[in-house]
Order: C-alpha cells, then structure tokens, then sequence
C-alpha cells in the first residue's frame, strides 16, 4: 500500500505557469488529511519554494536544492551539505566570466552585477515566466533581494555553498560545458532538471540520496512510496524507488507515463 507521496515541482507538481494553485493545494491537502505523507523534492531554493506559499506552509518536508538542503515541517534544517572549497575554487579559477550562482542556504552570490545578471537570464524562457513575470506578486524583488551582486573570489570562496547553477542558453557553448564538467569535476556531479543549465552539488547529493536519507529518517518503506518527477535530476530518484511515475511530458521518460499527476494519486489513495 502506498502511504507516502514525494513529488518534484517544475514540470511535474506546478501548473503549466510554475505556479501553485488551488487545485493542488485541495489535492495535497486531502492526501494529509487521510493520513498520508507528502515530501517535495525540487531544485529550488528556500525562496523558490516560499514562491508557493499554500506548500511552505503545509506540514510537509522539503529536499531543496537537489537534496543538499532538507527542512522538516518546522523548516528546520535537518540536512545539510556543502560543496568543497576545491569545487568552488575550480568554479570560480576556470569560470570567472560565466554565469554562474552560488547558492547558500539563505541566499544566492554571484561575480555579474545586476544588469548583467537580468540580461542574461532574461533570455531564458523558463526564467522570465517564474520570476519576472512575477513583479505584481512581489515574488521578482523576493527573488532578487536575495542575491548578492559584484561578489568578490574571496567573499564567496568564504561562503557555505550548497549549490552551483549556470547558464548557457548557445547549444554548441553549453555542450561544451558538460564535457568540461563531465572531465574536471571530481567531488561534485553535475545534474540538471532541463537543458542549458548546470547544477553542481557534492558527489554525495541527489534527489535519490536525499529521499534515501530522510525515509531512512522517518522510517519509510520503499515498497510504500510512490515517487513522481520529469526532469534530469529525477532520474536517479525514478529508478531506484519501484513506483515511480513521469508526467507524459516529461523531459527524460523514466518509470510510468503519467497524465495527470493529483488524479494518478488519488487512484493510488
């Protein structure tokens, strides 16, 4: 019997606008209440999450940044992994002029300044819909108030750095990128969710490890989970649990297709 849910939230959970909506919120709500467990496993950050205020509040856990943060229902860290000085110092010595975040547990660093950094992401698609498009709800300054500009080596190789993201939007540029990375990284592992971007966490984080780690904390069963994702960082996590489930849509199709992700749970309830 399948007594815990985890989902992923870009792609999978959200709408078709990266939002949270009140549809999910009713359909997450009903598995709590019957007495189920509900987890997220996604990319974002704290903000990012915070963007969806009906989940931040609900007592559910949160593996955030690909599993190198997780907060309890509180929002307690009970997780917590760093990149190594040796990754950030390779980052920061062999891109200085890239576009890249260092992302902490409270906030983001990066060497560009702030026109810099909106040019380039606003080219993004995927960007522009789930933050800057996102000004009349005040997410837009939410998101940027957390980011430090103009960020010194020094200030960031002094930071506790949980993540690395990158940008690279030109097809031949960014291939070249994951060869480099896939040759020069050596205790890191770079998985991201879609193509043109990087997300660079410690060789020993993963959405996959991550639920390993806090069903081994909560005591649950694999047998008694069913998991959900549809991106390059779910695919480990699709694997290794045996109900796993892809939205039809997904990027990279692992485990079953799913057409509608709250009425496959409700099946399964």
């Amino acid at each position: 019997m399948i007594r815990h849910f985890v989902s992923d939230l870009d792609g999978t959970l959200l709408n078709r606008n990266f939002e949270w909506d009140e549809v999910i919120e009713d359909g997450i709500s009903r598995v709590l209440e019957r007495g189920y467990d509900f987890a997220v496993a996604t990319g974002r950050t704290e903000e990012g999450v915070k963007n969806c205020p009906g989940l931040w509040d609900m007592p559910v856990y949160l593996i955030l940044m690909n599993g190198a943060l997780i907060l309890d229902p509180k929002r307690r860290p009970v997780f917590v992994k760093e990149v190594s000085p040796e990754t950030k110092k390779l980052f920061l010595q062999k891109y200085p002029e890239r576009n890249l975040e260092f992302i902490t547990a409270s906030g983001t660093l990066t060497r560009l300044s702030q026109d810099a950094y909106i040019r380039e992401y606003s080219a993004w698609d995927m960007w522009r819909k789930k933050v800057l498009e996102k000004k009349e709800s005040g997410y837009y300054e939410r998101f940027m108030s957390r980011i430090s500009f103009n960020c010194t080596r020094e200030e960031i190789q002094n930071e506790k750095i949980l993540k690395i993201n990158g940008l690279e939007l030109d097809d031949e540029r960014y291939g070249r990128l994951l060869q480099e990375l896939n040759g020069c990284l050596v205790d890191a592992v770079n998985a991201p969710f879609a193509e043109h971007v990087i997300e660079v966490t410690d060789q020993e984080v993963s959405k996959a490890k991550a639920l390993l780690w806090l069903s081994d904390y909560l005591g649950w069963k694999k047998k008694e989970t069913a998991v959900f994702g549809d991106g390059g960082n779910d695919v480990e996590m699709l694997r290794m649990f045996p109900h796993s489930y892809a939205p039809a849509n997904a990027v990279l199709k692992q485990g079953r297709q799913l057409p509608r992700f709250l009425s496959r749970i409700e099946n399964m309830l």
